[in-house]
Formats: structure tokens, sequence, C-alpha cells
């Protein structure tokens, strides 16, 4: 993986487009919160954490996330799971406290969900490539994935 980020996707060309996106989306965080002052106070770190969830899910999907929103609220979702504190991952020998807990079991649903998107995410790359388009990235050229499906 190691060999194909620095030969691949960190070229000189890719690096140059995802400076691009970062700043397409800065224009978009900007014009948000230009829009909502009404005196309303804003959390601004939701939306920095959006702005930088949203960079990553372009360079690493191009513009075909669909359920950009979603995913990122399922992948904030499995952090906070996989990050927290269980009785279960002190004790991982007694295997009914992995049941008791019911922590696994949001954990694979919550996972379950997010390989849906990126399923659907490959699936339409596949069909991209297969009708011949130039790259599914941010601005056309490869994203992570289409390097990935090489």
């Amino acid at each position: 993986m190691h060999k194909v980020c620095v030969l691949e996707l960190f070229t000189f060309k890719n690096v140059r487009s995802f400076s691009s996106i970062g700043g397409g989306e800065a224009s978009h965080l900007v014009q948000f919160i230009r829009s909502s002052t009404h005196g309303e106070p804003i959390n601004v770190t939701k939306w920095v954490s959006w702005y930088q969830s949203s960079n990553i899910c372009k360079a690493a999907f191009g513009e075909l996330l669909k359920d950009q929103m979603k995913f990122i609220e399922l992948v904030k979702e499995l952090v906070e799971l996989a990050s927290g504190f269980s009785v279960a991952n002190i004790f991982p020998s007694i295997k009914i406290l992995h049941v008791l807990s019911g922590l696994r079991s949001r954990i694979l649903k919550v996972h379950k969900n997010v390989d849906a998107i990126v399923e659907d995410v490959i699936n339409e790359h596949k069909k991209n490539i297969a009708s011949c388009k130039k790259g599914n990235g941010a601005f056309g050229g490869e994203d992570l994935i289409d390097v990935l499906l090489r």
C-alpha cells in the first residue's frame, strides 16, 4: 500500500489536484459561514471537521460519493464505538461479555452500512472504467479507488 501511494497517488500532478479540492471546499465553508450569520452561534468545530472529512472523501473517492454526509457520520460513529471503554476489552477471554455489552453488534451494524457505501463507490468506479471515462477524481484525474482498481 505504501508503494502504491508513493508511486501512484502522491505524484506531483495528483497532489496539485488535491490542493484545488481543498480550495473549493474552503470556499464552500466560507460561504456557509457568511450566509448563516444571523446573530446565531455557529459550531465551528463541526464545520471544520466536515471540511476536513469532505477533502479526504473527495481525494479518496472522487465526486462519486453520493452519501457523503451519511458516510462521514457513520465513520465518526464507528470511531466513537471503537475507541470507547468496554469491559469486554479488559477481559477478552470471557466471551459472554462481548455479547452482553452489545458493542460488537453495534460496530458490525455500522461497519455494514459503511461497507455498503464504499461498495457502491467501487461499483460506480468500475462502471466508469468499463465505459472508458477518464478518471473518477474530483477534477477528472485518478483518485485512490482508481489507483487501487488498476
